[in-house]
């Protein structure tokens, strides 16, 4: 039988020093040169199973407290129909899991004691649906009841302000009322029914969730401001992300964005903040007297290409508008909706032959809002190949 090339030649280095003394340093060279690789790999694997473990178990840990994927009102605002929202979430066949919240920010008081705190407004009900954390502390969850205000408190915060089970607390709301003394905080007396202990520093030292309608009554929203969800496969959250904004209704109410209005606070206030918001000079166009902010959406230009129509309807009743009347030229007043209508259903014209196609314009490849957004509606004379 031929031996390979290969497997010979280091068979004869190998075994050298066995036929003769003079070849000896050869095989121990080799031996040596082996024993290095051998120990080399034998890092290399032991290290690379340490930092995926470590990996694993820091993302299973935060994954624990927070969601795959997040769905918020614009600007903070509550969703204009949970229900159907989480509807739609719910027929994404890659979902397994949603649960409408309230984010929001505030202080939490005991005595001299104040710690800044992430408050999340749950539906205890509906919870377990999207975090692990929920799940392991049920019991403690369902003590939230509406009207009694409490609140659960992480571990590491309840030992840092010194409370238990029992206790009461005081949150302070970041948006004052406005009184003849000037403005005042909103404060609110809640009580501690519980701890939680999510294994993540920085969640149990931050983290205030309490039930949402007691939330809303805090915040003074008129619902849950967002919707979580958890999916088949973490891996997909991406592109499961941007298919949901496809096809979730609110994407044709978005705000109107521009660089100058699309900032955090601090920066939009060094500018002397802007005509949208708090400001009165359009820093896209300083001279014009209208906000230049733009539409954002990746549906609208679709649906104002085909024709579609929007159903409205309020407790005055319903009425039907053209996608391309629904949208005013005005950054601060862009819809032609009113405060008391919802939109209800889209009404989409037959195909008889017409193809739709929809390109952007984007800074990254990935999930992002469209520098320009461009859609085309034509008529095919002959089918499509």
């Amino acid at each position: 039988m031929q031996i390979p090339y290969e497997l010979m030649l280091g068979w004869r280095y190998t075994r050298a020093g066995r036929a003769t003394r003079r070849n000896g340093f050869i095989s121990f060279i080799s031996g040596v040169s082996m024993l290095g690789i051998a120990l080399g790999v034998a890092a290399l694997i032991i290290v690379l199973s340490v930092m995926n473990g470590f990996q694993k178990e820091v993302r299973d840990r935060m994954l624990g407290v927070i969601s795959h994927i997040e769905v918020f009102a614009p600007n903070g605002a509550a969703l204009a129909d949970p229900q159907k929202t989480l509807d739609e979430i719910r027929a994404n066949p890659n979902v397994t899991g949603a649960a409408t919240f309230i984010a929001a920010q505030a202080l939490l008081a005991r005595g001299q004691d104040m710690k800044g705190t992430l408050v999340r407004g749950i539906d205890p009900a509906l919870e377990g649906q999207v975090t692990d954390l929920a799940v392991t502390s049920a019991p403690t969850l369902a003590k939230l009841v509406p009207g009694n205000f409490g609140v659960v408190l992480g571990g590491e915060l309840a030992r840092a302000m010194g409370v238990r089970e029992g206790d009461t607390v005081t949150l302070i709301a970041p948006s004052g009322q406005v009184t003849p003394a000037g403005v005042v905080p909103r404060l609110k007396q809640m009580t501690v029914v519980g701890t939680f202990d999510s294994g993540h520093f920085e969640y149990d030292l931050a983290l205030v969730m309490m039930h949402q309608i007691d939330a809303a009554k805090i915040f003074r929203l008129e619902g849950p401001t967002g919707i979580r969800i958890k999916l088949k496969n973490l891996d997909q959250a991406r592109d499961v992300a941007v298919e949901l904004s496809k096809t979730l209704s609110g994407n044709l109410l978005l705000d109107t964005r521009c660089n100058y209005y699309d900032q955090n606070y601090e920066w939009r206030k060094g500018i002397n903040f802007c005509l949208k918001k708090d400001g009165d000079v359009c820093w896209v166009a300083p001279g014009s007297s209208k906000c230049w902010a733009v539409q954002s959406s990746d549906l609208v230009p679709v649906m104002v290409a085909i024709g579609a129509k929007f159903r409205l309807a309020s407790t005055l009743g319903e009425r039907m508008i053209d996608a391309a009347g629904f949208y005013n030229d005005d950054g601060i007043d862009y819809l032609k909706k009113r405060s008391d209508e919802l939109l209800v259903d889209i009404h989409l014209p037959p195909l008889n032959g017409w193809r739709a196609s929809y390109q952007k314009l984007r800074r990254r490849g990935a999930f992002d809002f469209p520098v320009l957004g461009v859609a085309a509606y034509v008529r095919l004379d002959e089918p499509s190949k």
